[in-house]
């Protein structure tokens, strides 16, 4: 089994003041997928980079912009003959990435990972 990445937490605490509002643990890595809006079928779709992931969510860097309650579904890119995993989620923020590599946008999975889904995502990373 993968051992999980560091968690986000550790990068990155909420500011004085704020409390943190995730419902689950998140896990900084480096995941290229493709994603696409559910409303446009899956003929076309744009990369982007998972920055972080956990069992309820992702936050996804990408130079496409995509609104708030879009309906996304997400591909890893994996090498060519295995069949990747398709993850369902929704825009919940959508901000500019302040690398300037255009934006970083927050999605709720439609359904919660469980642990051996979370932990094969993570795998796929490189990043054990």
């Amino acid at each position: 089994m993968a051992s999980p990445v560091a968690p986000a937490s550790e990068a990155r605490r909420p500011r004085a003041g704020q409390t943190e509002r995730r419902a689950a643990e998140r896990y900084i890595c480096h995941l290229e997928v493709f994603c696409c809006p559910i409303s446009r079928g899956f003929d076309l779709s744009w990369h982007g980079i998972v920055v972080n992931l956990s069992a309820t969510g992702l936050c996804l860097q990408s130079t496409r912009r995509f609104e708030s309650a879009t309906f996304l579904s997400f591909e890893p890119d994996q090498p060519a003959g295995e069949a990747p995993p398709r993850l369902l989620g929704t825009v919940v923020q959508v901000r500019p990435d302040p690398s300037g590599h255009g934006w970083l946008i927050g999605c709720d999975f439609i359904r919660r990972l469980n642990e051996r889904e979370l932990q094969a995502l993570l795998s796929l990373t490189g990043e054990q």
